[in-house]
């Protein structure tokens, strides 16, 4: 993918305002923000695929910064959360929902999966996370969650089928419970972020981690259950990968154990966690895997957490007493989050926007599908009309300034259009499109094809 130009990105970010849950899959607005998005997502990727070279660029993250769009991106997620853990159920049970297409539906899932892959990607850096100040609390108990369902997700059956419309939904069923896989392994990226910048996360939010949802023991519950292996296959880089080696800790694995390191073995904050009879019996249960030397040779860093388990042990009924003792979390105000009470406050009859928009995509569905399509297809077909365009530069001698703003293809101008159907012309006013409609229209129409 080629690089965005910086003004595409400024104009992108200043537009990034949180949606109304009735407008998600029945907007072409919703159709414009997620081909937003999208993008802005694809150059992210795109930038860390480049990181420790000199093309590499934080410009994205530094503009989300600037225009406070980080928690602004938060409030989507959760929007987006909420309508698919509530209006969704819904309109799954509904037995006169047969829609056509399942294509608005797949989008919608699909953008909580943008927003948070952008979001897991800025975290990684100690100024993203600190712009969250308390918001931290509300992506906390986000992620929280989503470990929680892909638990949940472990037992749940593959639905069986029957006519094309009950088969659609079924499928949709399993999307959604492939998503959480998904999801539930950029959540683990996120909570290591916070627990390796400790710096940068209020102390609220260490203790909302520690002591309210007690990330210790749901980790260790994972690391038991394994969620993210399935017979012969591993969840990881997005994807089922095959087992080639029994003894290999997959990644998402490893990453299990890095925040449990980084929570148990580092004193910072380990001296923050409320001990109990409990949580000591919960987190001595790694010693049966954190010992074992497959494991110990592939993350070398885990003796660490091994040598502070072998203490706690040691220690016994002692520990508990003298933990508690030391412990730093006394004075520590206790915050809620609020972004979904919020959200749900602002939207108290999810059947209500549920009904609405099964009977939008009943209705209107044939005439509007097309046209929310046609939006959606803009993201992704933007990678090879600007490798066209970059091409035709470097043909023509011309050097290529990605941060530096198109011309008009007929004054000359800063151009902020292109043209709608092939988005690869530039103009800087409609009069300039429409004087240039009939030079243009053959390689439009040619490029269309």
């Amino acid at each position: 993918m080629e690089p965005m130009h910086s003004f595409e990105v400024d104009k992108i970010v200043k537009s990034i305002k949180t949606i109304q849950i009735k407008e998600i899959g029945t907007t072409i607005k919703f159709a414009t923000k997620y081909q937003n998005v999208s993008r802005l997502n694809q150059q992210l990727i795109n930038n860390m695929l480049q990181a420790g070279t000199g093309e590499y660029s934080d410009y994205i993250k530094e503009k989300l910064l600037d225009e406070n769009k980080i928690n602004e991106l938060l409030k989507e997620l959760i929007s987006m959360e909420i309508w698919r853990t509530e209006c969704l159920p819904i309109m799954f049970q509904t037995h006169d929902f047969k829609p056509d297409t399942t294509l608005p539906i797949e989008i919608g899932l699909a953008h909580e999966i943008n927003i948070l892959t952008i979001l897991e990607n800025v975290l990684f850096h100690s100024d993203s996370l600190e712009s969250l100040e308390d918001r931290a609390l509300d992506l906390i108990d986000y992620c929280h969650r989503q470990l929680n369902a892909v638990i949940s997700a472990v037992s749940i059956g593959v639905p069986e089928e029957s006519d094309s419309h009950q088969l659609k939904k079924n499928n949709l069923h399993i999307k959604l419970n492939e998503d959480k896989f998904r999801i539930s392994a950029l959540c683990l990226s996120i909570f290591f972020h916070m627990t390796n910048n400790l710096d940068a996360v209020p102390i609220s939010a260490i203790n909302r981690l520690l002591n309210k949802i007690n990330l210790p023991q749901l980790l260790v519950e994972i690391v038991q259950i394994q969620p993210w292996t399935r017979g012969d296959k591993a969840f990881y880089d997005n994807a089922w990968n095959e087992i080639k080696d029994r003894r290999h800790v997959t990644k998402t694995e490893g990453m299990v154990y890095a925040i449990l390191f980084n929570m148990i073995a580092k004193p910072e904050m380990f001296e923050k966690y409320e001990m109990s009879s409990t949580n000591v019996s919960s987190i001595l249960k790694l010693n049966s895997y954190v010992g074992q030397q497959h494991v110990l040779e592939q993350f070398g860093f885990l003796t660490g957490l091994k040598a502070q388990l072998d203490y706690i042990q040691v220690q016994g009924d002692q520990f508990i007493q003298t933990h508690n003792k030391n412990s730093n979390c006394a004075l520590i105000i206790e915050l809620e989050p609020e972004i979904r009470d919020d959200i749900k406050h602002a939207n108290p009859r999810v059947i209500s926007i549920a009904a609405d928009q099964m009977r939008f995509w009943m209705k209107d569905g044939k005439d509007f599908v097309p046209k929310f399509a046609a939006e959606i297809n803009k993201a992704f077909d933007m990678d090879g009309l600007m490798k066209m365009e970059a091409m035709a530069k470097v043909r023509a001698g011309a050097s290529i300034d990605t941060r530096a703003p198109p011309e008009c293809g007929v004054c000359k101008k800063e151009a902020m259009k292109r043209c709608g159907a092939c988005q690869l012309r530039w103009y800087c006013s409609a009069e300039c499109q429409r004087g240039d409609w009939k030079k243009h229209k053959k390689l439009c129409k040619k490029i269309g094809s």
